[in-house]
């Protein structure tokens, strides 16, 4: 397997693992649609904190970190508008 092709295969099970994206809605979009922006930020923060948390328990540190900046990278436009909105 190529270099490109394992990174592209990793990043996969990072933001789109099969157990969540079964059917046509992912579960994180779901999630998403039933929270308004400050809950999404909240969940952001405690994804962050679970995967960083157990990082060296489950076998896989690279790959919870991979997670924790992942949910990381989705906090920080959603805060940046937040903290914009109530200027």
């Amino acid at each position: 397997m190529k270099k490109n092709s394992t990174k592209k295969t990793k990043d996969i099970e990072v933001t789109k693992p099969k157990h969540y994206t079964q059917g046509p809605v992912e579960c994180i979009d779901a999630i998403d649609s039933m929270l308004d922006q400050k809950s999404q930020i909240d969940f952001c923060r405690a994804q962050v904190l679970k995967y960083n948390w157990r990082m060296f328990d489950k076998g896989n540190p690279v790959q919870d970190a991979q997670k924790a900046k992942f949910y990381q990278d989705r906090l920080v436009p959603l805060l940046k508008d937040y903290v914009a909105r109530r200027l």
